[in-house]
């Protein structure tokens, strides 16, 4: 996966510019309706309703529209650049609550408004299961087509978050940011106050990483996401070298994270 990315040395890149999916305008209700599902038979209906009320959202002249800009999460996350990109119909689920649901999901290609957003919601459910997620989680429409199903708040994003690398030889402190996604990878920049050292492609469940001085060097692991903190994945990633060597790198850890005897 990291081969996507830029060569090392050519500097950290960062989100790239504005594209027409960008400067397409969203609506964006003052208090959405939430539509959620803990069971893919759930999720039949809460999609239909959620079709229905995008829909609805979409013809009134009374929600403000804003920019994909004013709501950073869906252009700087893969499932949401996905959603970008798709033409209609299209939706986007989350976990939720988002605190401890780690999900999240785009429509694949759908015959009409009401299946696609059924799909985000059953694609999210499963990554849920597939992540061991608390009992208590289920997943919620955030966007469909032209309307977004979420407070606008609930879309903030934070491009640099903690980091902490755990290896033989100890643990670092560093700044994890996020770069412009390639296709349904993450990529993930991982710097400190003398400039960037490494980088990671997190995708599914999987995880990709290497040091810029040692680029062939590459470590492969899993992920163990535990939660979104401001829009970014908290989570765990266990990895192994190329000579066996372990290394667990944290990523958006809060104080609410860690457990104290």
């Amino acid at each position: 996966m990291l081969t996507a990315c830029a060569a090392p040395g050519t500097g950290v890149g960062g989100l790239s510019g504005p594209s027409p999916a960008d400067l397409a305008r969203l609506a964006a209700p003052e208090a959405p309706p939430a539509y959620e599902a803990k069971t893919a038979a759930e999720a039949r209906l809460a999609g239909s309703r959620a079709a229905e009320a995008a829909q609805r959202i979409g013809a009134e002249s009374g929600p403000r529209r804003v920019e994909v800009a004013a709501a950073p999460w869906i252009r700087a996350s893969p499932e949401g650049a996905a959603f970008l990109a798709s033409a209609y119909p299209r939706a986007l689920a989350r976990g939720a609550p988002p605190a401890s649901c780690p999900a999240a999901a785009a429509s694949p290609p759908a015959p009409d408004a009401a299946s696609a957003a059924e799909a985000a919601l059953t694609a999210c459910l499963a990554q849920l299961e597939r992540r061991g997620a608390e009992p208590d989680c289920g997943c919620r429409v955030v966007a469909a087509d032209g309307a977004l199903l979420a407070p606008l708040e609930s879309f903030a994003f934070a491009p640099a978050v903690s980091a902490f690398l755990i290896g033989p030889e100890g643990a670092r402190r560093l700044v994890a940011e996020a770069l412009k996604p390639i296709g349904r990878a993450e990529i993930v920049s991982f710097r400190d106050l003398t400039g960037e050292k490494a980088r990671a492609a997190l995708i599914d469940e999987s995880a990709e990483f290497a040091f810029l001085d040692k680029p062939e060097a590459r470590w492969r692991g899993a992920r163990e996401p535990f939660g979104w903190r401001r829009g970014r994945l908290a989570e765990r990633l266990s990895l192994t070298g190329p000579a066996g060597e372990r290394l667990t790198l944290l990523i958006g850890v809060e104080a609410r994270d860690v457990i104290s005897d």
